[in-house]
Formats: structure tokens, sequence, C-alpha cells
């Protein structure tokens, strides 16, 4: 799984703990990088995080209720 993050997004570091505890891992994409620039742009998301879990797109709270819910 993949997340859209930047240091500053305590959202995003409660879903990684969240996802973690349940044994995923998280492979960080810093949000000013052009891949997640790429990304934000092309869906016009305006919040972090973004998960992008198989072909899923979920993003700001929405990404705390599906990292709280996924088994």
């Amino acid at each position: 799984m993949k997340m859209i993050t930047n240091k500053f997004c305590g959202r995003c570091k409660i879903v990684k703990r969240v996802l973690g505890e349940k044994g995923f891992e998280v492979e960080e994409i810093d949000s000013s990088s052009k891949e997640a620039e790429d990304i934000l742009l092309e869906h016009n998301i305006r919040e972090l995080p973004v998960l992008l879990y198989e072909d899923k797109i979920i993003f700001g709270s929405d990404a705390l209720d599906f990292a709280n819910k996924i088994k």
C-alpha cells in the first residue's frame, strides 16, 4: 500500500500507525514529489493522506475510516 503524505500531516501519522498495527506495510510518497503531484492533480485531491490501495484512491478523513475498518 502507498500513502501520499508530508511530515506535517498528523492524520497521516495516525493512518500509518493504525495500518502498521494491522500488519500492513505502507510506502510513503512525499506530497511534494512529482509522482504525488501527478496523482493529486489528476484526481483533484486537496487533502492528505491519500492511500493507494489496489485500484482504490482513498483520501482525507476517509483514509482514517478505511484504516480503522480494513482487516
